[in-house]
């Protein structure tokens, strides 16, 4: 299936990300009324914290999505539901809930995409999400990366397939990726209520796998459409 024309595209964006593993059970059970199921792999759902900073329109901004990897059916490729997003703007964080039907909500996020890599965020001035390395080990490895995808959006339990929502994203540039090694790092998450999305972290036992970080990368993503195109 061939992905909608691109309606953002975005450089350089400094980016630092996170990729661990979930109770495969937990993810089955929440997104199955999404009609989803979760991609395997070593027997651990695979989950996804994207930050970011980067500039629009001459505005610039940060933002910070939790999602998890899903099988799918609709072509080459990976694919993943979209389960919470923040924006440091109120308006984009606004823009993205009306226009893109995305789970986006206002928060102050921070990224430093360097090896001694940070990401926070804060919502209604209550601390959200915090995860920080020290610059001590070698990197695993490095090299140009690209992901590219289907990001599915939550819906109603009674939404029709045929109604349900999706969009095309694409992640690029050099990377730096090192593991997340316990004792180097610190990772907490907190539950305050715009951000019961990352609270999930917690509930699926989530364990952090690898750091990636792009300090000049490439976001691009389409408009939202449905899934039945």
């Amino acid at each position: 299936m061939a992905p909608p024309r691109y309606v953002a595209e975005i450089a350089p964006v400094r980016e630092v990300s996170l990729v661990g593993a979930a109770d495969p059970d937990y993810w089955r059970g929440r997104l199955a009324p999404e009609g989803l199921a979760p991609s395997i792999a070593d027997g651990s759902a695979r989950v996804l914290i994207i930050a970011a900073e980067m500039k629009f329109k001459g505005l610039r901004f940060a933002e910070c999505s939790m999602s998890v990897f899903v099988e799918h059916a609709a072509g080459e490729g990976e694919a993943v539901f979209l389960v919470q997003a923040f924006n440091s703007r109120r308006f984009f964080a606004w823009v993205e809930r009306r226009i893109f039907h995305t789970p986006y909500a206002h928060a102050s996020v921070q990224v430093e995409a360097a090896a001694a890599a940070r990401v926070a965020a804060e919502c209604a001035g209550r601390p959200v999400l915090l995860a920080r390395r020290a610059a001590a080990e070698a990197p695993i490895r490095t090299g140009f990366e690209t992901w590219n995808g289907w990001i599915h959006l939550p819906a109603p339990p009674s939404t029709p397939e045929s109604k349900r929502r999706w969009f095309h994203g694409r992640v690029e540039g050099e990377a730096t990726v090192f593991r997340f090694i316990t004792g180097h790092v610190e990772f907490r998450v907190g539950d305050q209520g715009d951000a019961r999305g990352f609270a999930e972290l917690a509930r699926s036992g989530f364990q952090p796998v690898e750091w990636i970080i792009r300090p000049r990368g490439f976001h691009a993503k389409s408009k939202t459409v449905r899934r039945a195109l």
